[in-house]
């Protein structure tokens, strides 16, 4: 289904044999465009997949609708103008969907013409010393090979009766270790600059640097103190105590990054297999080290809805906030992109003049307006990570109650607590057991667990200090600047990580009975009506592994063995690693999961009372040649089928 705003057109087909349905639309001649996108409007698209089982997906992509071929932006290189000095003024043009556009380019400003050509970034340098007036404007027209136009209007202001500084970095991207070199330019032909050097919002560094004939400059070793986003302030005090200044920022990449090494003990596993997963971990100069990895193991298909991109937990740690939301955009060269990605893949040359164009756009932003705590969000989020595996835990619970009821036809006492589902393998022991591996605490009015909720102490493994998870109450907050002692580098990390790359939330689901206790068996003994039969597959979770803080050895080499789940997928591996110098690496990789032959359930998310359901039951054979198969539905009391309990298909 297209949706197009005040006109709705709807298209329906089917996918090929590559599962692939092409469909063309013919947009109105008419759009109303938005001033905060550059006059660009949208169109939405929202697509609904349905497959022979009646299972539907949904996505939604938004489209830009232009009004011109060409989008085409101004950046001075200090974020306007400074008069009086030679700037470097980029002009930037792009596709409307971001992508980079090769384009002769022409400026013009009153009787001055100014020509160039965009690089495969789309950007052209100018040098350009401002008017004698207090402002300056331009008309910008840019050409690509195919005739494509774009053109802009742009005036920057300024007021030429004041001194000013200009500050020009020699790179926009360094390593620790690398050596910056500053220039500063000044309206007065002698004098000082001071330099203050800003990291996260601190002072590090403070130098003067001597101007002689307008220019100064200044070499300044990066050390690891330095390593992430640092902001560059140049000053002068003019004759009537103004303070005239200029900004720079620059991101500097830590020198000793790690990578994550990860084998799996087969290629292919089968639902409910054991297995072993191992983790090497060594530095850029290929030693082994030891560190903590946070590591979770989530259904690909999950991704497909939200993706997460591993490396982004070091942007978040080192990239600070007015970086992370430029003012232009390059398609696959934002400041988060510049920083993650690997120099093979984008041409160095590329990256540096990208960083310096859209670090240039960000030099207005005040130098020492207060960043938002982060605090809080990180306490929430490492909160809402571990409550969400405790209220899975309280499903598997009330799912084992719902069986005990049904066979006993009454619910446990308060006083049988527990220990009666587990004794009656209701539910293994190990279930039982929050995530630090501390048995869940019973919470309930009642005299019996017709209701009930759970409680895990926490972190710290103890109860009414404030860290506890309880099903049944408001959180009172966990205050994580307080009990800090007993997180976990890897845990705050990993959170920290899930919060900016977008790691799957399990759904808190209400209590419903498991998709077992609808089939005749016994999982632990395979059997089925009282004969041997294949193994019953009913744990499907999206999230299957959320480790924080697995620790390698001094040999750099950690295992992690798993109980596979049933669910006929691909697992996405995702893992960081940090060591105690603050080094940081990650890695993502696939885990398959496959039988040759399995069926599907495609049951209501909720039922109510006297509904009537229809129940797809999807067949997947893999197997060579044709197989006929007999379908055995079990009676239960709780529902009356109103068709053939029997099904044969070829």
């Amino acid at each position: 289904k297209v949706n197009l705003g005040l006109r709705i057109l709807e298209i329906k087909g089917e996918t090929d044999g590559e599962g692939n349905y092409h469909f063309d639309v013919k947009l109105p001649s008419h759009f109303v465009g938005t001033p905060l996108e550059q006059g660009k409007a949208f169109i939405k698209i929202d697509v609904e997949i349905t497959d022979k089982a009646e299972h539907k997906e949904k996505l939604t992509h938004k489209r830009i609708v232009a009004k011109e071929d060409l989008i085409v932006v101004l950046i001075p290189e200090s974020g306007s103008l400074v008069p009086g000095l030679k700037n470097i003024l980029y002009a930037m043009t792009t596709y409307p969907d971001g992508r980079p556009a090769l384009t002769a380019i022409t400026l013009k400003s009153g009787e001055r013409t100014f020509s160039g050509k965009t690089d495969n970034s789309g950007i052209a340098e100018f040098v350009i010393l401002p008017d004698d007036k207090d402002g300056m404007g331009f008309e910008v027209i840019a050409v690509d090979k195919k005739g494509n136009k774009g053109q802009a209007s742009v005036y920057f202001s300024y007021n030429r009766k004041l001194p000013h500084v200009l500050l020009r970095t020699d790179r926009g991207l360094y390593r620790v270790g690398d050596v910056m070199r500053l220039t500063c330019f000044s309206s007065k032909k002698k004098g000082v600059v001071y330099i203050d050097i800003i990291k996260d919002k601190q002072t590090i560094l403070t130098r003067t640097i001597p101007i002689n004939k307008g220019v100064g400059r200044i070499s300044i070793p990066l050390t690891t103190d330095l390593s992430g986003s640092v902001w560059i302030h140049s000053y002068t005090v003019a004759a009537g105590e103004e303070i005239m200044r200029d900004t720079k920022v620059i991101y500097v990449n830590s020198a000793n990054d790690l990578s994550i090494i990860v084998t799996a003990d087969k290629k292919v596993y089968k639902p409910g297999d054991d297995g072993t997963l191992k983790f090497f971990v060594q530095n850029k100069k290929g030693h082994p080290v030891i560190a903590a990895l946070g590591i979770s193991i989530v259904d690909e298909s999950v991704f497909a809805l939200s993706e997460m991109q591993p490396g982004l937990e070091k942007v978040y740690f080192t990239l600070e906030k007015e970086l992370m939301e430029p003012k232009y955009e390059i398609h696959y060269l934002t400041p988060r992109e510049i920083v993650t990605l690997e120099p093979k893949r984008v041409l160095e040359s590329r990256k540096e003049k990208a960083a310096k164009v859209l670090f240039a756009s960000l030099s207005d932003i005040s130098p020492h307006s207060v960043r938002k705590d982060n605090t809080q969000e990180l306490d929430n989020t490492i909160y809402n990570k571990y409550s969400s595996l405790v209220w899975n835990d309280l499903n598997k619970i009330q799912n084992a109650v719902y069986r005990f009821y049904e066979k006993e036809k009454r619910y446990p006492t308060v006083k049988e607590g527990f220990n009666v589902l587990v004794k009656g393998e209701y539910i293994d022991k190990k279930e039982m057991l929050d995530p630090w591996g501390v048995a869940y605490e019973l919470v309930t009015n009642n005299d019996d667990l017709s209701w009930f909720g759970i409680l895990s102490f926490g972190p710290d493994k103890k109860k009414d200090t404030g860290d506890e998870i309880n099903t049944t109450s408001y959180r009172r907050g966990w205050g994580l600047g307080q009990r800090m002692d007993f997180l976990e580098e890897a845990e705050v990390a990993e959170a920290i990580a899930g919060m900016k790359g977008g790691i799957a939330k399990k759904a808190h689901a209400a209590p419903v009975p498991a998709n077992g206790d609808m089939l005749a068996s016994d999982t632990k003994s395979g059997k089925v009506g009282g004969e041997k039969g294949p193994r019953i597959r009913e744990y499907f979770p999206e999230t299957f592994i959320f480790e924080p803080a697995l620790i390698t050895d001094k040999k750099g080499v950690a295992a992690l063995p798993l109980k596979l789940p049933d669910s006929i997928t691909e697992w996405r591996i995702t893992a960081m690693a940090s060591t105690a110098l603050g080094e940081l690496g990650s890695m993502s990789k696939g885990i398959k999961v496959f039988q040759d032959f399995f069926i599907d359930i495609d049951l209501p998310v909720s039922l109510t009372q006297n509904d009537i359901v229809s129940v797809p039951v999807a067949l997947y054979n893999y197997v060579k040649g044709s197989q006929k198969i007999k379908l055995m539905l079990q009676k239960e009391p709780w529902y009356e089928l109103l068709d053939d309990g029997e099904k044969s298909v070829q």
